[in-house]
């Protein structure tokens, strides 16, 4: 609870956990394994991102995670 607190300032009241997604990525020769979540929070629940969440996904969509040098995306001056 504390990192779903942490991460999304939103409380759950039940989380459930039996699924493990498994897929193959080609361009990696890999099969990944995926645990899934679902918990429940209050329909008027806002999520609130912190900073270290923006900074990833800065880094996801300037290309940074495949390996692209992106010079001006806000990530590129975190790191």
């Amino acid at each position: 609870m504390h990192e779903v607190r942490e991460e999304t300032a939103l409380s759950y009241d039940r989380l459930y956990a039996d699924i493990c997604e498994q897929f193959y990525e080609a361009n990696r020769n890999s099969i990944s394994m995926l645990p899934v979540f679902v918990g429940f929070v209050d329909a008027d629940g806002k999520v609130v991102i912190n900073d270290e969440q923006r900074v990833l996904m800065d880094f996801v969509r300037c290309g940074l995670g495949n390996g692209a040098i992106c010079e001006t995306a806000p990530c590129a001056k975190a790191y």
